[in-house]
């Protein structure tokens, strides 16, 4: 590509009114990536300074415009959810609009993180960094995000009942319980070791007015589990510890039907347990979500 057809490319961008629009997530999305090519693009080329330069602050411009629009949306959606004015089913079709997954299609392959996942970041403010306060023990996992279509599927298939309880094991920032709850209208739970993660997420939770949704700082393997009809675990941990919360669920078992939900490399193990069987018909592809319940 020449330099010359970069100008043009971002003028172009520059004149789309419609990435404007805080709806258009998507095409702002493909559009910032394409702004980022053309960034590392002059990072190779041999131009003169000025040039370089001002293709670079051209750039940053239009990334600055479409992040600005982006979070226009974000915070429609946040002030929307706060009022109380988007029910379960509008925020599932404002939802869809941003990923590829489509509504019961189990099996769906969750790759990559997709514009949904940039709002749902927003909305929860995911993209804020907080600090560990306490240090891991052996076989905890570093913070991750589930990708929001995850969470969709897991809605999905669940179909729970107006008071059937999920609950995150290791929420981190707790945006799985708070999208499911907003998803399903049912209450959610996360329980989680790092005392900051559970601050964050009980201080966000208050900011959109999520009353469904509560979160415990607590020890996995310590903590109380008596409501729980679903479990959901992203790879959060593995081991002794993922062996010991798989034992305790075990006996949450021998009391209620309950569903046990994966994602990540934790379905490999979870998937040879012997008292679970799969609900799929191929629980060990590590991208898809997975299902078990007691034999």
């Amino acid at each position: 590509m020449r330099i010359d057809e970069i100008g043009a490319d971002i003028d172009a961008i520059a004149s789309d009114v419609a990435l404007d629009l805080p709806a258009n997530l998507g095409e702002r999305e493909e559009t910032l990536h394409l702004l980022t090519f053309f960034a590392d693009l002059l990072d190779e080329a041999p131009l003169p300074a000025d040039v370089a330069s001002d293709l670079r602050a051209r750039i940053a411009d239009q990334r600055a415009r479409l992040e600005a629009a982006t979070q226009r949306l974000v915070e429609e959606v946040r002030a929307d959810i706060h009022e109380r004015s988007l029910d379960s089913h509008a925020f599932r079709a404002l939802c869809n609009r941003y990923t590829a997954y489509k509504p019961d299609s189990p099996g769906h392959l969750h790759l990559d993180y997709e514009p949904l996942d940039i709002l749902v970041g927003g909305l929860f403010s995911l993209d804020k960094p907080v600090e560990e306060a306490v240090r891991r023990e052996k076989g905890m996992v570093h913070l991750e995000f589930s990708p929001a279509s995850v969470v969709l599927e897991m809605a999905d298939r669940l179909a729970p009942g107006a008071n059937d309880l999920l609950v995150d094991l290791g929420a981190g920032l707790g945006h799985v319980a708070m999208l499911y709850h907003l998803l399903t209208g049912t209450p959610a739970q996360g329980i989680e070791f790092q005392p900051t993660y559970v601050a964050r997420a009980r201080e966000t939770a208050a900011e959109l007015g999520l009353r469904g949704v509560r979160f415990e700082h607590s020890d996995v393997r310590r903590a109380g589990y008596g409501e729980g009809i679903a479990f959901y675990m992203f790879t959060p941990f593995h081991g002794q510890i993922l062996r010991d919360v798989l034992g305790l669920l075990r006996a949450e078992a021998a009391k209620r039907p309950i569903r046990i939900c994966t994602y990540g490399p934790c379905t490999l193990a979870v998937a040879r347990v012997p008292w679970l069987r799969s609900l799929d018909v191929d629980a060990g592809h590590t991208s898809r979500l997975a299902i078990f319940a007691p034999r």
